[in-house]
């Protein structure tokens, strides 16, 4: 089941234009210094060298469209696993994920959500932006308008979303120090207590975030260590490549670029001012995408281990030119999926340049071989 509560203008889609230069760290957003980026990479981006490469090179197959990829195997395993999750930590507290309301906060995790959409979870989408590190202004020092409008907007995105069955809420968000998912949870909480008094529903929140489980002393734990958050239960296993995969993407804010809803901060709220619209061709694009990477790959595909379990664990070590070229190799992957026919062209005419340039390389070898057996 999915609700979404929505008004306004549809978000813009864009395509980002590489940049050489390393991407500023979420942790600059927390008033943090970056770590360093050595030698790390999601992986480049495939060469299409030679005369092939003039079939891959329009606007549609090189430039990285959000909206033309593919989720692959580690992409279902990282959901999977972030949402079993979830569903044991529920469970350890006594809490039927069945009887769960989800709430996706925010851009940033719905692809996560959809995907646990899928898997037969019951997620509402909530549109609030902007609260990494701040907290929305106390409920009792607002004017009475301004009351009214974030106790409606709470209850129309939210409560309105329970039904008898349901006896926990979930805030579901993506973040560096969890700040940002603990305000929606209490703001969510408070909303609960003033408009549903007699209410016996309990709220958790899973914050997705690299230092649930790697200490930096930078970073203010709190949120992350707090008693309602899921993954203090039951900690994702960053040994695991889905889960890599899960704390890479969402780190680097990838897909967010896939999210169906524009960014509403969380000021408008008590003003009243509307979230905006739904992106429905964004909406049925990661609808499609989780479709079909589950029909590949399986609901619930078994959690495989790191290559390089040894090698340690940073998802911040990442050149902005590496994102892009992770976002080229999954948009040309998704190109010729779409021409598989026009994509077998393409490998054997990159195949015969490679023969030709051994065969012609060989030749020039032997010809200088027999000159210098001549002068000899």
């Amino acid at each position: 089941m999915v609700h979404i509560s929505s008004v306004g203008n549809n978000p813009t889609i864009h395509t980002p234009a590489p940049v050489e230069q390393a991407s500023p760290s979420r942790l600059e957003s927390h008033g943090l210094s970056s770590a360093s980026a050595e030698g790390n990479s999601v992986g480049a981006a495939n060469s299409m060298g030679g005369p092939a490469s003039l079939a891959l090179s329009s606007a549609q197959v090189s430039a990285p469209d959000p909206l033309h990829r593919r989720l692959d195997s580690k992409d279902i395993e990282g959901f999977s696993s972030a949402f079993k999750s979830m569903k044991s930590a529920l469970e350890k507290q006594g809490i039927d994920p069945d009887k769960t309301l989800f709430v996706s906060v925010g851009r940033s995790p719905q692809v996560l959500c959809k995907y646990m959409e899928k898997a037969g979870a019951d997620v509402t989408y909530l549109q609030l932006s902007g609260l990494s590190g701040k907290s929305m202004q106390s409920f009792d020092t607002l004017s009475d308008p301004a009351q009214a409008n974030r106790n409606n907007y709470f209850d129309s995105a939210v409560l309105s979303k329970l039904n008898d069955d349901t006896r926990a809420i979930v805030t579901i968000d993506v973040g560096v120090s969890g700040s940002s998912n603990l305000a929606a949870y209490n703001e969510i909480k408070n909303a609960l207590e003033r408009l549903r008094p007699n209410s016996d529903v309990s709220v958790k929140m899973a914050t997705v975030s690299p230092f649930q489980n790697i200490k930096d002393d930078r970073i203010n734990s709190s949120a992350l260590e707090h008693a309602d958050n899921l993954f203090k239960k039951v900690p994702l296993d960053e040994n695991t490549r889905g889960v890599h995969r899960l704390l890479k993407v969402q780190y680097n804010s990838i897909d967010k670029e896939l999210a169906f809803t524009g960014k509403y901060k969380y000021e408008n709220v008590d003003k009243g001012v509307p979230p905006p619209e739904v992106n429905q061709s964004k909406l049925a694009a990661i609808e499609q995408l989780v479709d079909q990477a589950v029909d590949k790959y399986g609901l619930e595909p078994e959690p495989t281990q790191r290559s390089r379990p040894d090698k340690e664990f940073n998802p911040m070590l990442m050149f902005q030119k590496d994102v892009d070229a992770w976002k080229q190799k999954q948009s040309n992957q998704a190109w010729k999926e779409d021409h598989p026919n026009l994509s077998r062209g393409i490998d054997l005419a990159k195949g015969l340049v490679v023969a030709a340039a051994g065969a012609g390389a060989a030749y020039l070898a032997k010809q200088m071989i027999d000159q210098q057996n001549y002068e000899a």
